[in-house]
């Protein structure tokens, strides 16, 4: 890796958003030109691919047609977790390669993975919390406890709301 490459790379990861991260990153290597905008349109068409078996998934192969709202959702989620496991990569070479060469798929399956685990320990967690709950009379703690976790828990989807 060159050095003008390598003070990019820094430059990126800095500017780089939690929540949105691999739009930023999309963004930043287009715009440094460390990625040709052919690998942009590549990339968008196998997101729209993804985004077009998650609303069937979500229509249950009844529609291709969903709520504006829920196609943004669901894009959202797609975008956020393959943030998630492209975080993990710790290089933007690394991070190159992997959008180019293993593809959407193959980051966003990693993602999931990494967001379901994530659940998982929070459910343990929560479960723990429950456990050892402070006997108290203050009804928000017990409301948290008691039903509002795990109403989370009990409605989240990560296809529709990562």
């Amino acid at each position: 890796m060159n050095k003008d490459v390598m003070k990019i790379s820094d430059m990126i990861t800095i500017r780089l958003s939690e929540e949105h991260y691999f739009k930023d990153i999309l963004i930043m290597l287009n715009k440094n030109n460390l990625i040709h905008e052919y690998d942009i349109e590549n990339i968008q068409l196998q997101i729209l691919e993804v985004l077009t078996e998650k609303i069937q998934y979500h229509t249950k192969g009844e529609s291709t047609s969903v709520k504006i709202e829920v196609a943004e959702n669901i894009m959202e989620s797609i975008y956020y977790t393959i943030g998630v496991f492209l975080k993990t990569q710790g290089s933007i070479n690394k991070i190159i390669d992997l959008i180019k060469n293993k593809g959407i798929r193959f980051c966003l399956a990693k993602g999931e993975k990494l967001v379901n685990d994530k659940i998982e320990e929070a459910k343990a967690l929560f479960n723990l919390a429950t456990q050892s709950r402070l006997s108290t009379e203050n009804y928000g703690y017990n409301d948290t406890i008691d039903y509002g976790i795990s109403l989370f828990f009990k409605e989240y989807d990560s296809d529709f709301g990562s």
